[in-house]
């Protein structure tokens, strides 16, 4: 999986899995991103967020990542420049292989929904934190489909739409909480921020920070 720094996300592991983590600096894959295209990205890197290690670049990712962790776990004196060519390589490949947005810029097509609509979508959503705002409501403004729109969200940030707008809300709550409205307006900051049923928002406000609404850190 491919999975995005900007949201949390909850991972259930079966009992006896193995995990590989790789984390890679935002900026790095950026700057990799405008030395493959020869272009600067202005709009979030969108990927595909599943794996296929059956397919032909899921093994190619595969037999990198394995070279990878052979160079760290068998140090040599030319370790240090194998290990610099494979992040390279893994990043080029990463992108190749995954990113919607290097296969719109090499195809000339846009993808199902370009990063430009993503952009769009989240800025409609921010504008209007404080008023009812529906699926179709997004879809409609940014010109596509709800199921586009669902499909691009799950692929870009592995939430739903109304998941992102959900989100975004709680961390305006928090951010005016945090500074210094007292326990008894926390139903008056939920409720300006959109939030109507006190009963959700709480429990969900307690799954993304781990604490109280009344009791911010």
């Amino acid at each position: 999986m491919v999975l995005p720094s900007n949201v949390s996300l909850r991972l259930d592991w079966a009992p006896g899995s193995t995990q590989m983590i790789l984390k890679v600096p935002l900026r790095r894959l950026h700057e990799v991103y405008d030395d493959l295209t020869g272009t600067h990205a202005s709009e979030p890197l969108c990927f595909d967020r599943e794996i296929d290690l059956d397919s032909v670049d899921g093994q190619q990712w595969n037999a990198l990542m394995r070279y990878f962790c052979e160079q760290l776990a068998h140090p040599s004196p030319l370790s240090m420049p194998k290990i610099r060519m494979t992040e390279e390589a893994m990043m080029r490949h990463l992108l190749c292989a995954q990113s919607m947005s290097v296969r719109e810029h090499f195809s000339g097509q846009p993808a199902a929904l370009a990063p430009r609509h993503l952009r769009r979508a989240r800025e409609f959503m921010e504008a209007g934190l404080q008023q009812e705002i529906s699926l179709k409501d997004i879809a409609d403004h940014c010109g596509v489909s709800i199921r586009s729109l669902s499909r691009a969200f799950q692929s870009c940030y592995a939430l739903s739409p109304m998941q992102v707008l959900r989100t975004l809300r709680l961390d305006r709550i928090r951010a005016e909480l945090r500074r210094g409205a007292s326990d008894a307006i926390v139903s008056e900051v939920a409720l300006h921020w959109g939030c109507s049923h006190l009963g959700r928002f709480a429990a969900a406000y307690r799954a993304r920070f781990g604490e109280a609404p009344q009791q911010p850190s």
